[in-house]
């Protein structure tokens, strides 16, 4: 249901995310703007090392993020729940699922782990720079649609 993202997508829009919007406007109230969307980061943008995250924030309270480690050719899509208060930025997120649950890039096949803890609150503040640029857990993120 949440994984309608691909490699390719991930690749085409990595000239979205980044860190310098978040230097050109000062940071807007929560309530400013809608968090439910889809949204795109990239961590270690100009390295071998590239790790995009797409995270899907559905409006029934449902949420998915696909990690995808360029350089390993893997991706894990890990899926949950959140609860967010936009008078205060204040989100709570609890991951439930993951997949794959193996991983089988090379063979033999391994036991899939999640790379979030499951099962977990974990409380979040949500800082939004405009419409299209949020930051949570010092992470910028660009919104896709």
């Amino acid at each position: 249901m949440f994984k309608t993202t691909t490699l390719a997508l991930a690749l085409s829009l990595s000239g979205l995310a980044g860190s310098a919007h978040a230097a050109t406007a000062p940071a807007a109230t929560s309530q400013q703007y809608q968090l439910q969307g889809t949204w795109i980061s990239v961590t270690s943008p100009n390295t071998y090392a590239q790790l995009y995250n797409i995270l899907s924030i559905q409006p029934a309270g449902r949420v998915a993020v696909e990690m995808i480690a360029t350089y390993l050719g893997e991706a894990v899509t890990v899926y949950g729940s959140y609860t967010y208060n936009a008078s205060n930025g204040s989100l709570q997120l609890i991951w439930d699922d993951y997949e794959p649950k193996a991983a089988c890039v090379i063979t033999p096949c391994k036991p899939g782990v999640s790379p979030l803890p499951l099962n977990v609150k974990i409380s979040e503040t949500v800082t939004f720079e405009t419409a299209n640029f949020m930051t949570f857990n010092n992470i910028n993120w660009s919104r896709v649609q």
